[in-house]
């Protein structure tokens, strides 16, 4: 059943809202989605998910995915409906060329683009382009809710549609009370201060069509641990420029040491991350499901772009960061997590502009 057809009250609702924005965008309150500024779950649940080529020859197709993608958030009310306690958010995201073919009647967001692939001055390291149109993140303290949820979500959008999806489970590492990469280091020792996750992590008025909407980075990290486990204390704390048990600064950072490469203070802004390690202890396949929000997409980019080497902004070009060398950013894209207002308004256009 779809979703417009098990929830008609909530898309009367919806589509009264945008009738409304429609004719008063700039002086509508807008609100983000709410995976954007809450804190860490005990899980979390990146899903990229890839669409047929014929999504984008075939009209109906086209629009069917948009209206269902731009009902994702009354998908999650109905699986909070189920559960109680949970903590369940989820927001849904677009790529740069997805926002561009379904929101092509929609003011663009400024700065948007898609990740065009990172590599270092001598062709490595590599952080490649693997695409993907739309994107979820979503939070919550039981697995088995972020389970329903994209599968409820891609059931919806149907096998006619979906050509594959890449789902990163990921889960907090807090065995001693700090959220721990599994190299054992502090993730996010420097985060974005909580005053400061509105003015840095949502889009402002400098584009208030788009207002309180966001740009991300999700990745896929897969971490060599047997190589860099192997290595002495020091030889580790020079790849993060910090020490392992209370995440100090080193004094004397090396060049190539996370830290100096990323180091947000130098950038001049903050990203409000909320990274968590994912694994399968049987396969012994295991990393970080890395995701960042920004006001500015152009920030994502400085930063991919100091890790490969290739820095010109606040990091000289050259040295590429040394935790490359133990882990593999195997899938990688920008997004664009609209606020709920536009993300109404998108549904309305689906039906009305195809």
């Amino acid at each position: 059943m779809r979703p417009d057809q098990k929830f008609p009250y909530l898309l009367a609702v919806v589509v009264a809202a945008v009738l409304f924005g429609v004719c008063s965008a700039q002086s509508q309150q807008y609100h983000p989605q709410p995976n954007v500024l809450t804190g860490l779950n005990h899980q979390a649940v990146g899903a990229t998910i890839y669409l047929r080529p014929e999504v984008w020859v075939n009209a109906s197709m086209a629009q069917y995915a948009q209206q269902i993608a731009a009902q994702f958030p009354e998908i999650v009310l109905s699986i909070n409906s189920q559960v109680n306690g949970t903590g369940l958010v989820g927001g849904i995201a677009f790529s740069a060329y997805t926002w561009q073919r379904w929101g092509q009647f929609l003011p663009m967001p400024k700065g948007l683009f898609d990740f065009p692939g990172y590599t270092g001055p001598d062709g490595w390291p590599v952080m490649p382009r693997t695409g993907g149109e739309l994107f979820i993140h979503a939070k919550a303290s039981r697995r088995d809710v972020l389970y329903a949820l994209v599968t409820t979500f891609v059931d919806y959008l149907g096998d006619a549609i979906v050509d594959h999806i890449d789902v990163i489970e990921a889960w907090q590492n807090v065995l001693d009370g700090e959220n721990r990469d599994l190299t054992g280091y502090v993730d996010g020792s420097v985060n974005c201060p909580p005053d400061q996750k509105v003015p840095q992590g949502l889009i402002g008025a400098e584009d208030k069509y788009h207002t309180n909407g966001s740009f991300a980075i999700a990745q896929r990290w897969v971490h060599n641990l047997k190589a860099f486990l192997a290595m002495n204390g020091t030889l580790q704390n020079d790849v993060f420029g910090r020490t392992k048990k209370e995440s100090n600064e080193l004094p004397n950072p090396p060049l190539t040491s996370h830290m100096v490469r990323v180091r947000q203070s130098n950038f001049g802004y903050f990203l409000v991350r909320q990274a968590m390690p994912w694994g399968d202890a049987v396969r012994k396949n295991a990393g970080l499901f890395f995701i960042a929000y920004t006001k500015d997409a152009h920030r994502l980019d400085a930063m991919c772009a100091s890790m490969v080497g290739q820095g010109t902004f606040a990091t000289p070009p050259g040295p590429y960061d040394a935790i490359m060398k133990f882990s593999d950013p195997v899938a990688n894209n920008f997004w664009y997590f609209p606020s709920m207002e536009v993300l109404s308004q998108l549904y309305s256009q689906g039906t009305c502009c195809h």
